[in-house]
């Protein structure tokens, strides 16, 4: 049984030596930016992009960032929902009356 176990450390070890590293993804160009947190102000964010990492990012500040993080961010948006009376059956139901940004980067030009 012992053997089992070493050969099965082993393996793992062999496996990890050989797994390959991620490489950089191109984001495209960087861009300046005005970085907004919409749903909680004055909150600063970290977060990973395709494996990069980003951040912290404060809110209201200006950073150069790749054109894909920018495009990502401006897309992260959750629906704005309200009860609406259903004229055929009298009872409310919620309805979807859009979608609120989470985030917004603003492009600053000089």
């Amino acid at each position: 049984m012992a053997k089992f176990g070493k050969e099965t450390t082993d393996k793992a070890a062999e496996t990890a030596a050989v797994k390959p590293r991620k490489k950089k993804v191109d984001l495209g160009p960087m861009k300046r930016v005005q970085f907004m947190n919409n749903e909680t102000r004055g909150v600063d964010i970290t977060f990973n992009y395709e494996g990069q990492h980003f951040g912290p990012l404060e809110d209201g500040k200006e950073y150069d960032l790749p054109e894909k993080v920018v495009k990502h961010l401006n897309s992260l948006a959750i629906p704005r929902m309200e009860y609406r009376l259903d004229p055929a059956t009298g009872q409310q139901k919620s309805v979807s009356v859009g979608m609120f940004h989470r985030f917004s980067c603003h492009p600053v030009t000089d």
